[in-house]
């Protein structure tokens, strides 16, 4: 049987002799609406919240030798920082989930030697981002690029002087800049590429945009410096 190798958050389950049997990737998310019952009426009504449910994504895992040590001290190492975590797997080495541990690890441990299984969960965004979506785009002039997802992407840009940038028929206005910043779209947050202070007043937009799935067209203004991170994903 292979052995598969679990990285959260930069800490490698390797380091501690720990790696992954199997996982339940193949478990999907739904869709997140409100149902409404209406008296007289047959049938729900539904409201759609306009966003993905997280997801429990299960790691089976084993620890072959020191495991009353490896164990503890990975999951002390997973939880010395709070919030979500980035996860990759070596099983699906083409798309990272992002997610927070979840609940307990209950190590069960050989009779013969200080061997043991486990499961561990984490409570993940919906989102399977593609790895291919962190590579970033040099954008100038008159751009087209293909989101091939079904699934519209909010993208990050590094941007660098002042001038208009549009995607999608949305405009993004950059004015006041004197330095590079980074614009998250997904965050709806702009800072400072050195020193991520907040820089929020030197970007307006009507609608945020998105790329959507299929073509996208995307126009920079001269005198701009634009690299486009897009975040593809998928469920």
């Amino acid at each position: 049987m292979e052995n598969y190798i679990l990285t959260v958050g930069g800490i490698s389950s390797l380091d501690y002799g720990i790696y992954v049997l199997d996982s339940n990737d193949e478990d999907s998310t739904t869709r997140d609406y409100e149902s409404v019952q209406v008296d007289g009426r047959s049938g729900d009504l539904h409201f759609d919240n306009g966003r993905w449910a997280n997801v429990d994504r299960t790691y089976k895992c084993v620890c072959m030798e020191n495991a009353r040590q490896n164990i503890p001290a990975f999951v002390a190492a997973i939880m010395s920082s709070p919030g979500y975590k980035r996860l990759e797997d070596t099983l699906h080495y083409d798309y990272y989930k992002i997610g927070v541990l979840k609940g307990e690890v209950v190590p069960k441990f050989s009779r013969m030697k200080d061997a043991a299984r486990f499961d561990i969960t984490f409570d993940c965004k919906p989102q399977k981002y593609l790895k291919i979506g962190e590579r970033q785009i040099t954008l100038s002039g008159t751009n087209t690029i293909m989101n091939p997802t079904y699934f519209d992407s909010s993208p990050a840009l590094e941007i660098t002087g002042n001038g208009q940038i549009g995607i999608g028929g949305e405009t993004i206005t950059i004015a006041g800049s004197t330095e590079t910043i980074i614009l998250d779209l997904e965050l709806g947050d702009c800072y400072s590429k050195a020193s991520h202070a907040n820089k929020n007043s030197c970007v307006t937009w009507t609608d945020k945009p998105v790329l959507k799935s299929g073509i996208n067209n995307i126009t920079v203004a001269s005198g701009l410096t634009v690299l486009m991170t897009p975040r593809w994903w998928h469920l």
